[in-house]
C-alpha cells in the first residue's frame, strides 16, 4: 500500500464503566488523497446481539458529521464517533467488530468506486459491573496523550505516532472513568 493511500483506523476504550455509552472511532488518515470515500460502516456487538449499519451512500458532512448525499472525504483526517448504548453491552468482555467496506477512491470519469478495500477490526471492550472507587478531592487522569495533531511519519513510512481527535478522547475518558487528560503533541 502506498503511504499516501487512505488508511482506516478504528479505536475504542478497552474498558467502559457501567452506565456509560461506548464511543467507537472510525478515522480515515490521508483521506484527502485521490478523493477517498467509504461505502458502508458496520458495527456488530457480540456477534449480532446489536448491529449498526451506516450506509455511506448518504455520507457524513465533515463539518457537523450529519448525513448528506454525495460528500467526499476531503480532509487529511476524517473521523466520526459512533456511540454504542451501554444497554447493548454485557458485563465483562464484549466483542466489537467494526467493518469499513470499500474504502477506495472516486473514479473521476463516472463517480464510481475505483480500487477499494474492506477493513475489519475486532476490539474487545470490558464493561465493568462495579464502579471504580473514588476518593474525595482525588482526580484520576492520563498524563501522556497524543491527539490527531501528532503525526510522526518516519523516513517516508507510516510508522510513528498518530493520535485521535480530542472530541473523541473526551468521550472515551468519560466512559473509562477518568477526570482529565494532558495532550502531549509533537512532530518529527
Amino acid at each position: 500500500q502506498n503511504i499516501n493511500d487512505p488508511q482506516v483506523i478504528i479505536d475504542a476504550p478497552s474498558i467502559v464503566r457501567n452506565g456509560e455509552d461506548l464511543p467507537v472511532l472510525v478515522m480515515v488518515k490521508d483521506g484527502n488523497q485521490d478523493n477517498a470515500c467509504i461505502d458502508y460502516i458496520t458495527i456488530n456487538v457480540n456477534n449480532g446481539q446489536f448491529v449498526y449499519v451506516y450506509d455511506m451512500a448518504t455520507t457524513l458532512n465533515e463539518e457537523d458529521n450529519t448525513f448528506e448525499t454525495d460528500e467526499r472525504i476531503t480532509k487529511e483526517f476524517w473521523y466520526h464517533t459512533f456511540i454504542v448504548p451501554n444497554s447493548n453491552l454485557i458485563n465483562g468482555n464484549n466483542q466489537i467488530d467494526v467493518e469499513v467496506e470499500r474504502v477506495g477512491v472516486i473514479n473521476p470519469f463516472d463517480d464510481c468506486f475505483a480500487a477499494g478495500t474492506n477493513n475489519v477490526e475486532s476490539l474487545t471492550v470490558k464493561k465493568e459491573s462495579n464502579q471504580l472507587p473514588k476518593f474525595l478531592n482525588w482526580y484520576c487522569g492520563d498524563t501522556h496523550y497524543h491527539s490527531r495533531y501528532t503525526n510522526t511519519d518516519f523516513a517516508g513510512t507510516d510508522l510513528g505516532e498518530l493520535g485521535g481527535p480530542i472530541k473523541m478522547t473526551s468521550k472515551s475518558i468519560e466512559a473509562i472513568g477518568l477526570d482529565w487528560f494532558i495532550v502531549t503533541d509533537h512532530s518529527n
